[in-house]
């Protein structure tokens, strides 16, 4: 339908005899109120959703780029294997005689107490170079294979920066546990143990609908429903809250169910005139025909339309962590909705006085899809959430045979804390 319709019906009673007989000052005022509004009535819905949408990328690049630096570690780790079967030349006595010859064990002791003994009284650097240098091949090419990497790799240089009497004179199997000890605790630490997560939530948010014309209704639409009732509704405040139920497996996947009572609506500012009738044909409303202005009706009515839903939601999630006490969370799935109250009131689409939305039918069995990702802060007992979240009715709020499609949404952030239970 042309929702311009009721601007070129303006436009030609202005143009009759006399002047604007048949055109008030409301009309004028709200199409240039409701022609600026509708820019403004979408932009809360789509910066929530470019909220979810950039949370959702920086989600799936963190976890390639997280893969891609454990299969590097990984990769340097099993060099381990390959130092090992090096033969190491500062071993303590007892580690390195099965190995060696009488001779080469004399000859390695007697450096080795060198190199003590110089890091011990000396402090001139360029005397311990002088040694390191002659024995650099003998001491560190086997540890360098596996330590550098590791290092660069957790950034860690400042433990090249060795001072010369803290040299460390290890045997090589303990610098290797030194090494993976240090790896294992910079690396973040993430739960994969499965646990049960049961805690409140609660979800502040901006809720308003879509509206589709049904096109298997043989009535013709008011023109002037757009312009006077569809633009005076616009997005409202309204939240949901809960019990959340999670099932977090040993793999990063979880689901999410729980209990909640939620809340959509619209904001509603009435003010405008009735200036048409509908003209029926077998009971069918074919056409529409100008009202005598002694006979126009004022419809004036500011408040909120709301409908209450008992919600069952049942979504999958995945989690990423992001370092040892927090985590990425994503879930997207469905929810069952009880439609069990509704308040306000609604201008009709072909005679535009208003219904009370108690006296109209409603479905009030519902299915809404909805998306969430956001970040949680997770300890040992505990997690506590913040997501960006978006919900929408797949079906109809209204009956099959309305003349207007009404599907709720709703954009918010919500906010959970869940407790941690039964944990393997």
């Amino acid at each position: 339908m042309d929702k311009l319709q009721h601007i070129d019906q303006l436009l030609r009673s202005a143009a009759q005899e006399p002047a604007n007989a048949f055109v008030f000052d409301a009309d004028w005022d709200v199409i240039e109120k409701k022609l600026g509004r509708r820019k403004n009535r979408t932009f809360a819905l789509w910066f929530f959703l470019a909220l979810i949408s950039i949370s959702l990328t920086a989600s799936l690049i963190y976890s390639t780029t997280q893969r891609n630096s454990i299969h590097i570690v990984t990769d340097t780790l099993t060099t381990e294997n390959t130092v090992e079967n090096h033969t190491p030349k500062f071993y303590s006595p007892e580690i390195d005689a099965p190995h060696s010859s009488a001779t080469n064990f004399q000859k390695n002791r007697i450096e080795d107490s060198s190199i003590k003994k110089s890091l011990t009284t000396s402090g001139k650097s360029k005397e311990f170079n002088s040694l390191l240098t002659s024995n650099q091949d003998r001491l560190f090419s086997d540890y360098s294979v596996l330590v550098n990497p590791i290092l660069k790799k957790f950034k860690l240089e400042s433990l090249y920066n060795w001072h010369v009497d803290e040299l460390p004179f290890l045997p090589h199997t303990k610098l290797v546990h030194s090494v993976n000890s240090i790896s294992k605790g910079i690396e973040p630490s993430s739960n994969l143990k499965s646990h049960w997560e049961v805690g409140p939530a609660f979800t502040p948010s901006l809720s308003g609908r879509f509206l589709a014309e049904n096109k298997s209704n043989p009535n013709l639409i008011n023109p002037l429903y757009n312009s006077l009732v569809a633009n005076s509704e616009k997005v409202t405040f309204s939240n949901s809250y809960g019990i959340n139920i999670q099932y977090h497996s040993k793999s990063n996947l979880y689901i999410s169910s729980g209990l909640f009572i939620s809340q959509r609506g619209e904001k509603v500012d009435y003010n405008y005139l009735i200036t048409n009738f509908e003209n029926r044909i077998s009971g069918i409303v074919s056409s529409y025909s100008e009202l005598k202005p002694t006979a126009y009706e004022k419809v004036l009515y500011s408040g909120s339309n709301s409908y209450h839903f008992i919600e069952i939601p049942l979504n999958v999630g995945y989690k990423q962590a992001i370092s040892s006490n927090f985590e990425l969370r994503s879930q997207v799935g469905l929810s069952y909705m009880i439609l069990n109250q509704s308040q306000g009131k609604k201008g009709d689409p072909i005679s535009l006085r208003l219904n009370d939305l108690t006296s109209l039918n409603f479905n009030t069995q519902n299915i809404a899809a909805n998306i969430k990702t956001g970040i949680f802060y997770t300890n040992k007992n505990i997690a506590l959430g913040l997501e960006p979240l978006f919900g929408v009715n797949l079906n109809t709020l209204d009956q099959n045979t309305s003349l207007i499609k009404t599907n709720p949404y709703s954009c918010g952030i919500n906010l959970s804390t869940n407790f941690k239970l039964y944990k393997k």
